[in-house]
């Protein structure tokens, strides 16, 4: 039987958009920990220091991570703060929540989750406490295939304390056209290694946004079709790239060094991605496959 397809805009469908947000980005999921000794409050999907330490190790360092019930919205909110380390000669440790994982040698942070959009900005409401000459940081990286740097955007805060939920916006910059696999985000209560004991920062109702203004000038040239296992399209754009996700965000099948308006393509039924990479911009549809 023929599989029947249907088309339509990215921007009619908030299922990828809804899909391709951060996880427990109003922070109202804790992990329960049941031990008695000192450790962080856990926010699912979000790795600290402490949580990434040995039991030992950790047991000796103050938390730098609490659930929070001063919120902009909802039950909880996030709060990270810079404490002492316990060996003095040894560099204060910075209150940092992060969606990546964080090497405890360099302290530095790597992996990330899947992720295959190109966001507008990371929006999200915010306090802190720094302390003298310190200041609170909020930054979002995009990886490439090759661990590159696709996209990059960093908030710093004030040097003052701001007691009020404030709204932030993190522009993203691109620095290439390729598409991410990999999403970062860092929460830091703290300038990096400049880190100052007691400085506080609490976070809440993160979200990404997307900036569709001019796709659907790009579209209305575009008509793609799929039947009998391939894909294909009418347009005069010049196609240089498809690529297609399903609806989790993995990557499925990419394509390019295109030269006809046909690519051979197998899918199972379900719902997926098909992002079109063209001279004039870059289109992204829902794929229907039943």
């Amino acid at each position: 039987m023929k599989n029947v397809i249907i088309l339509t805009n990215l921007i009619l469908s908030c299922v990828f958009f809804n899909a391709q947000q951060l996880s427990n980005a109003g922070f109202e999921n804790w992990d329960i920990l049941t031990d008695s000794s000192p450790h962080d409050d856990m926010a699912t999907s979000w790795n600290t220091v402490n949580s990434s330490l040995d039991p030992f190790t950790a047991g000796t360092l103050s938390p730098t991570c609490y659930q929070s019930s001063d919120v902009h919205s909802g039950a909880y909110s996030i709060n990270l703060k810079s404490v002492s380390p316990p060996i003095p000669s040894f560099p204060v440790v910075n209150g940092i929540a992060t969606s990546g994982s964080i090497n405890t040698s360099t302290y530095e942070v790597e992996g990330g989750v899947s992720y295959v959009l190109r966001p507008d900005s990371l929006v999200g409401w915010y306090k802190s406490s720094p302390q003298t000459g310190d200041l609170a940081t909020i930054e979002f990286v995009l990886k490439g295939a090759s661990n590159d740097t696709i996209g990059w955007g960093r908030f710093e805060s004030p040097t003052t304390p701001v007691s009020v939920w404030t709204r932030f916006s993190v522009p993203i910059e691109y620095w290439s056209s390729d598409f991410p696999v990999l999403a970062i985000c860092l929460l830091s209560a703290s300038d990096g290694f400049n880190a100052v004991a007691g400085s506080e920062l609490w976070v809440d109702d993160l979200e990404l946004v997307f900036n569709v203004i001019g796709l659907k000038e790009i579209d209305e040239e575009f008509n793609m079709y799929y039947s009998n296992q391939q894909l294909s399209w009418d347009s005069k754009l010049h196609v240089q790239e498809v690529s297609v996700f399903n609806i989790g965000g993995q990557l499925m099948r990419s394509f390019d060094d295109l030269t006809e308006n046909t690519i051979d393509l197998v899918l199972q039924e379900g719902i997926y991605l098909v992002k079109i990479k063209t001279l004039n911009g870059e289109i992204s549809k829902k794929l229907s496959v039943w």
